[in-house]
């Protein structure tokens, strides 16, 4: 199972993992009401995303960079096994048949802490179109990548 990019084995409970935003200084579970200007203040603020699993619940306040999220899953199930990268991103497409952006594709592919590479992604994906084992669907400035067939 992939849990935010990180490679990992099944597991036979899930970890959960949730979106919460909150603006800056706000205390958890503090509730903004209906008012439009704490509702654009959550929408400006840096998510919190919490995991949770067998009972316990790890936050990751703000943005953070993909290994700070591997370490709370790990915290959360000392357990799992890191998966290595595939060799290419056809296998992750196969992984994930509703489909991947460059970006996913990048940070799953890239070795543990290195940059994500999105021109080596982009052009190994264009390669797999142009082999006919991948589509390309156009989505904002980027592209959802699925398996052919």
């Amino acid at each position: 199972m992939t849990v935010l990019g990180a490679r990992c084995s099944a597991r036979a409970r899930p970890i959960v993992a949730r979106v919460h935003h909150r603006p800056p200084g706000a205390r958890p579970g503090h509730d903004h009401g209906p008012d439009p200007a704490a509702r654009k203040a959550d929408d400006l603020s840096a998510p919190t995303l919490i995991f949770e699993a067998d009972g316990r619940r790890l936050e990751a306040g703000g943005h953070q960079p993909l290994d700070a999220y591997d370490v709370l899953v790990a915290n959360l199930d000392p357990g799992l096994r890191r998966e290595p990268a595939p060799d290419g991103p056809l296998p992750l497409l196969e992984r994930f048949p509703h489909g991947l952006t460059t970006r996913e594709v990048a940070v799953v592919l890239a070795p543990p802490n290195e940059e994500p590479d999105d021109r080596a992604a982009a052009s190994a994906l264009l390669d797999l179109v142009a082999e006919d084992r991948a589509t390309r669907e156009p989505l904002g400035g980027d592209a959802l990548w699925r398996a052919a067939g």
